[in-house]
């Protein structure tokens, strides 16, 4: 049973195969370019604040491997930012903008887009994923990290 854990950053997971560019103890590789697996090989993807660094044409091409890669009913959860909690929360532009697009740590670290539930849903349920549910916060392995802003999502290839 292989479980991945994909632009983990310095957020690995035990019984995961954790994959990141930059990030030592992983399997070095750039998340964006197809994943070194065969098709129906992985039962769960785990991505966690991978999707928000990518262009939204990227985001659906690492999607479409993705799906290559999942065995029929494997298990696909993400989190990202939510727009619209954001948004709600600090009603701010001026914050959001330098939060969510002019706060790049390294290169590559850059947030590109956002999402909120139905966005995300829809992307998904496009892809052919089914079941797209969004988690409760207490779902996220990580206490304290990003939680004012976080949307967790679940959903299943068929």
């Amino acid at each position: 049973m292989l479980k991945l854990n994909i632009g983990c950053g310095g957020r690995q997971l035990d019984e995961y195969i954790n994959i990141d560019l930059n990030e030592p103890n992983t399997i070095h590789h750039d998340c964006k370019q197809q994943l070194p697996f065969e098709e129906n090989d992985i039962t769960e993807i785990f991505s966690s604040h991978f999707i928000e660094h990518l262009w939204v044409k990227e985001f659906k091409k690492v999607l479409q491997d993705w799906k290559r890669v999942l065995k029929p009913k494997g298990r696909l959860v993400i989190w990202t930012p939510d727009y619209d909690v954001v948004h709600a929360k600090r009603n701010n532009i001026d914050w959001f903008q330098y939060r969510m697009f002019s706060k790049a740590i390294y290169p590559g670290s850059e947030h590109h887009a956002i999402y909120n539930f139905e966005m995300l849903k829809k992307v998904l349920e496009d892809f052919g994923f089914v079941n797209v549910v969004r988690l409760d916060i207490g779902e996220f392995p990580w206490e304290g990290v990003h939680e004012d802003m976080n949307m967790g999502v679940c959903c299943f290839k068929i």
